[in-house]
């Protein structure tokens, strides 16, 4: 059996840099286009972009920094 070493990133913010490594041809730059069903027929339906400095504006309450999800076997940012 012969392998192949492919390229790897490990950090969403890498995988969505222009000539990072791609999982899927079908999702270029490692994007799901919204409306794109990703799990099983129950689970996250859709990806929803909306208007961050409008929700900034809104919100009670701001929290920054960088939140994953680890138990969810999604290679998609």
């Amino acid at each position: 059996m012969e392998y192949e070493i492919l390229p790897a990133v490990f950090e969403v913010e890498e995988a969505l840099k222009p000539g990072a490594p791609q999982l899927y041809e079908e999702f270029p730059g490692n994007m799901l286009p919204p409306g794109t069903p990703f799990f099983g027929p129950d689970c996250l339906k859709e990806v929803v972009m909306g208007d961050v400095e409008k929700g900034f504006q809104e919100a009670e309450v701001i929290t920054e920094g960088t939140f994953g999800y680890e138990n969810l076997p999604n290679p998609f940012p």
